[in-house]
């Protein structure tokens, strides 16, 4: 079926990848796996304290948004490393730059709102 076939080829496509690169490329790619998931941890986390206005809340949410920023240049910087080609564009540059406006946004939101988060 064309299903099966598909997926075979995507799984013989990444193990070609892998093969090419080494295996620097596959421990990237379960690093940031790991990455993720704490990402979603975090931000659940950080969701729960916001909606309970806890006074760390502010700073639990911008912290985990400064790991978004650090771990997508580490990323960036490991894959031109093992890729030996550089690989920050337009579109990595923009998803980095609206990280960081976000971040200062934030900050600026939270400092005004600080008396909310009391408890």
């Amino acid at each position: 079926t064309p299903i099966k076939s598909s997926a075979a080829s995507d799984v013989y496509k990444r193990q070609l990848v892998y093969f090419f690169y080494g295996n620097g490329l596959k421990v990237l790619d379960i690093v940031m796996g790991i990455c993720s998931v704490i990402c979603i941890g975090w931000a659940i986390y950080a969701r729960q304290q916001l909606r309970h206005y806890k006074r760390q809340a502010p700073m639990i949410y911008i912290v985990y948004l400064g790991f978004n920023v650090v771990t997508t240049i580490v990323y960036l910087v490991c894959i031109s490393v093992i890729t030996q080609e550089f690989l920050l564009d337009v579109r990595s540059i923009a998803n980095l730059a609206g990280n960081i406006v976000m971040i200062v946004l934030n900050v600026v939101y939270f400092q005004k709102r600080s008396s909310l988060f009391v408890g």
